[in-house]
């Protein structure tokens, strides 16, 4: 028997079970009753500052507790049916026993009674899934999982709760809640354990994610927050079920909880690493993208940004406010709608379409892109096969109309770099050669 203890221990510290319990005992005030509390795996837990009483109905299970602090205590008693007066307790506290006892219902009535009515209680299961496929699972294996560990892992602890007569005031999923997470250029598909991201490199960072909720089919609204990250910074978000966002998290206790096992590597299993092959991407990107860039889009950092945000549907009020580059209309960029050709062409067709003798004016336009297409059409017209006087009254035609020079036959002329694009300062827009 020695055996399975220990592997309960590798397993709970793997799956974060371990953090679990914390983050639900530090709830627990006053006087506390634990039910069905086996060997003890929730005291280290405990405040000292609350007088708990751990019972069980097997004395083995409790003999095995050893070295108890004054302020615990252990009853041999059933969680079916407590020895104990009604509104006793200020926290009545379960953890992983409505999936073993065989009558949950009963049990959950029994801690209910034992509440004092303004107490609560505190319970921490594993039961059906909200995912179909992941309940399918359960099913299939939960015979021969409780035969192994004695637990039935898939009962629905919602449905127990409620037919108990209880009401869950609130309620956390550790799955994570989502099905899709993101950073930057990188996207995850969740799983149980998925808890975050580690090895994020120090800057400005968006992060998206999307929920199916109940829809097992598809992923629901992507939504997003710009977060900036610090050297050694642990960011917290939590899962709000109301809204389906990521919140930050409120609670201080739980903050530095999680703050100690990340800097712990307690966590680390459960951490997808940030996507290097995307490092210099996002660092490239990052230069355009700061908080001053996102203050005037009306963003900030850790907002949550969605495709329904009021401010993300008109730019009307930006684009009023945006001077024209080229105030000059004649320089404006133009586009004409091109018809489909049809097999009834007349002769007018051919001279339907004009190129004006500004069309070149825009020097990085002309520089970057005109000239060498341009150059590219006379290197593949100076074929040994083709007529070069086409090619020529075509150069001829752009040097006498456009000012455009070439050398003799083929290849224009960019300078000493071929692939140098054109840089225009700033007392040069508007003159041109």
């Amino acid at each position: 028997m020695r055996g399975i203890p220990v592997e309960i221990d590798r397993d709970e510290t793997l799956v974060g079970i371990k953090l679990m319990r914390r983050f639900l005992l530090q709830n627990a005030s006053g006087s506390v009753l634990e039910v069905a509390a086996g060997t003890g795996r929730n005291v280290p837990y405990y405040d000292k500052n609350v007088s708990v009483l751990l019972t069980d109905l097997s004395a083995n299970m409790l003999g095995q507790i050893a070295n108890l602090p004054s302020h615990i205590q252990t009853a041999i008693m059933s969680a079916e049916d407590l020895d104990v007066a009604d509104d006793s307790f200020d926290t009545v506290v379960d953890t992983f026993a409505l999936c073993s006892v065989d009558n949950p219902v009963q049990m959950l009535q029994e801690m209910q009674r034992v509440c004092k009515p303004n107490g609560k209680i505190l319970l921490l299961e594993h039961g059906k899934s909200n995912y179909s496929w992941l309940t399918y699972v359960l099913d299939k294996f939960a015979l021969k999982h409780a035969e192994r560990w004695g637990c039935f892992w898939n009962r629905d602890i919602l449905k127990i709760v409620s037919d108990a007569g209880l009401e869950v005031e609130s309620s956390y999923r550790f799955h994570f809640g989502t099905t899709e997470f993101g950073i930057d250029y990188e996207a995850f598909r969740t799983a149980d354990k998925f808890r975050g991201v580690k090895l994020i490199p120090p800057g400005l960072h968006f992060i998206f994610y999307a929920s199916n909720g109940d829809n097992d089919n598809g992923h629901g609204i992507r939504q997003g927050f710009f977060v900036e990250i610090k050297p050694n910074d642990v960011v917290i978000r939590t899962w709000s079920s109301e809204t389906e966002e990521l919140v930050p998290m409120t609670r201080e206790a739980d903050i530095e909880n999680l703050t100690r096992a990340v800097h712990g590597f307690q966590l680390d299993g459960n951490l997808g690493a940030y996507p290097q092959k995307h490092a210099k991407s996002w660092h490239r990107l990052s230069k355009y993208i700061t908080k001053d860039i996102l203050a005037k889009c009306g963003l900030t950092v850790g907002g949550t940004i969605s495709p329904g945000d009021p401010d993300a549907v008109s730019l009307e009020r930006g684009d009023a406010a945006i001077k024209p580059f080229f105030p000059d209309v004649a320089q404006v960029a133009r586009f004409t709608r091109l018809t489909k050709p049809t097999s009834q062409r007349v002769a007018s067709d051919l001279t339907r379409y004009h190129v004006g003798t500004d069309f070149f004016q825009d020097e990085l336009a002309t520089d970057n892109f005109i000239k060498a297409s341009l150059a590219s059409l006379f290197e593949i017209l100076h074929d040994d096969t083709l007529d070069d006087k086409r090619a020529a009254k075509l150069k001829q035609f752009l040097k006498d109309r456009f000012q455009l020079q070439f050398d003799v036959m083929g290849t224009y002329c960019f300078g000493d770099d071929d692939s140098a694009p054109a840089v225009i300062l700033p007392d040069q827009v508007g003159h041109h050669p």
